[in-house]
């Protein structure tokens, strides 16, 4: 869920959620990302997802 609540962070903010961007926000969180679930979350938002979509793509990979 920690991606998602990284998601959640940067679109709160207004900040583009980017590779880059979420994985930044999640090593400053102590997370140890795999970059393989960054692009997925990345890329279910690039096609217009919304978060409970987000969530349901970080849950399916665990």
């Amino acid at each position: 869920m920690e991606y998602v609540y990284a998601t959640i962070l940067l679109e709160s903010t207004g900040t583009d959620v980017t590779e880059s961007s979420l994985t930044a926000v999640l090593e400053a969180a102590g997370v140890e990302v795999d970059p393989d679930r960054v692009a997925g979350v990345v890329e279910t938002f690039a096609v217009g997802s919304d978060v409970a979509t987000v969530t349901d793509v970080a849950e399916a990979s665990r």
